[in-house]
């Protein structure tokens, strides 16, 4: 072989060296930037099955320690060819690799076809291996993290009442499950919590703070839908007479039998708390003066006529009115407790309704 031609041939060799140190470069972008040994270790002993091969050396620059080191001396013969090229993952150098080959043999290029056909297969196979680590990530670490800060953001806003379900056993479905354990005993006892500061202790029924809540909502829908709207108050007859003479404990017998009997004559969207004492307030959504009477009446006899310990006898006087437009809650409670006062001083035991002039 001629001189030019060798040159040329070795510029081939030299090319050829390059070009295949870059496509090696790309196949160990991903064992290098996360430290695979075992992976990088196969493919450099793939390419090492070259003849012309001596030596293949690769280090990361992330864990400033070498990943694979192969190296040939028996084929340390004749003139060496080296290369060095940069390894990039995700725009970034996270590491370099070293080729030597050997020209003893002239050859035009370095690696025969099979090899670069296995080269490219590597190739594919990070990068298959790259999209695969990637959607690992985003279902086993960026979901759940995602969904427990969710979760967590959810309590620290005061919403106990979403559940999160975990499955598996991993640590994220662990301090998960932990998590939503934690929301539903601070929900139950928040429930708690909230019944008791809005329920009569000794009656069960609605007290006055809540009564308070529901019924200007009430009254003011009843107003947009130009609907009636009536209340009822009560007071039981001589109840202080049932304590001094029977004690509270009765007169507490008395007031819980009282309310489990209104409560079982009243229509689901009715109003009804313990307005104080031996006194209670009941709200009629969608109810005309004259019906509430009636209701008034019905209520009346139940009280007589139910059972209480010691054969006590229970009466309760009970005042009503109607709201007129644009009237205030607290003006419609001024003139109910008016009515029930007239019933009061008039014998006691009956049904008094509210009207603008006087209380008939």
């Amino acid at each position: 072989m001629y001189w030019h031609e060798q040159e040329e041939s070795r510029r081939e060799l030299v090319q050829n060296l390059h070009h295949n140190a870059k496509i090696l470069a790309e196949t160990l972008a991903e064992p290098v930037a996360f430290f695979s040994s075992q992976e990088g270790l196969r493919v450099a002993q793939m390419v090492a099955l070259d003849e012309n091969v001596v030596e293949i050396y690769v280090y990361s620059d992330v864990y400033q320690i070498p990943l694979v080191h192969i190296d040939i001396p028996e084929r340390m013969t004749g003139e060496l060819v080296s290369h060095e090229q940069n390894i990039f993952f995700e725009g970034d150098i996270v590491g370099h690799i070293r080729m030597a080959v050997t020209a003893k043999t002239i050859i035009k290029e370095i690696f025969s076809p099979f090899l670069k056909k296995i080269l490219g297969i590597f190739l594919a196979m990070s990068v298959l291996g790259f999209l695969s680590m990637g959607f690992a990530l985003r279902k086993y670490m960026v979901l759940p993290m995602d969904k427990l800060l969710i979760q967590a953001a959810k309590i620290g806003q005061g919403n106990m009442e979403e559940s999160f379900s975990w499955e598996g056993d991993d640590e994220f479905a662990i301090l998960g499950k932990t998590i939503e354990a934690m929301r539903e005993k601070l929900f139950l006892r928040f429930r708690k919590i909230h019944l008791e500061a809005r329920t009569d202790e000794l009656t069960g029924i609605s007290n006055r703070r809540d009564f308070l809540e529901k019924v200007e909502k009430a009254l003011a829908l009843a107003k947009k839908n130009n609907q009636p709207f009536s209340l009822i108050m009560f007071d039981l007859d001589d109840f202080k007479k049932v304590n001094d003479t029977y004690g509270h404990s009765i007169g507490d017998q008395v007031l819980h039998i009282v309310s489990v009997s209104m409560k079982q004559n009243l229509r689901g969207g009715d109003l009804f708390a313990r307005w104080g004492g031996e006194e209670f307030l009941l709200a009629l959504p969608g109810t005309p003066e004259k019906q509430a009477c009636m209701l008034a009446e019905k209520l009346r006899q139940v009280i007589s006529m139910a059972p209480y310990p010691e054969k006590i006898h229970v009466t309760a006087s009970f005042g009503v009115v109607e709201a007129k437009d644009e009237q205030f809650f607290q003006t419609l409670v001024d003139e109910v407790d008016e009515a029930m006062y007239i019933a009061k001083k008039q014998g006691k035991n009956q049904v008094v309704a509210y009207t603008e002039n006087s209380v008939s």
